[in-house]
């Protein structure tokens, strides 16, 4: 998981960013399963039936959209 998510290097320049991007590693995986627990509650699901590297995919690919995107269409995407 830590290779896919490009965690196996230090990328931080100064000492206060190499300090900080350890925590970054632990919290992000961790935001990512409570947004797919919430997800699943609300489709009736059970958090163990999604994919973590789904997951990650549909969030990559939303926040492309919203970069992308037209402004009232990007606020319409960030409204929901």
């Amino acid at each position: 998981m830590f290779t896919r998510l490009g965690m196996d290097i230090v990328q931080g320049k100064t000492p206060s960013m190499v300090l900080k991007e350890p925590w970054m590693y632990v919290l992000a995986p961790h935001l990512m399963r409570s947004v797919m627990a919430t997800a699943a509650v609300h489709a009736g699901l059970v958090p163990r039936m999604l994919s973590f590297t789904g997951a990650l995919q549909a969030a990559n690919i939303f926040g492309t959209a919203l970069l992308f995107a037209a402004v009232p269409a990007r606020e319409a995407l960030q409204d929901w």
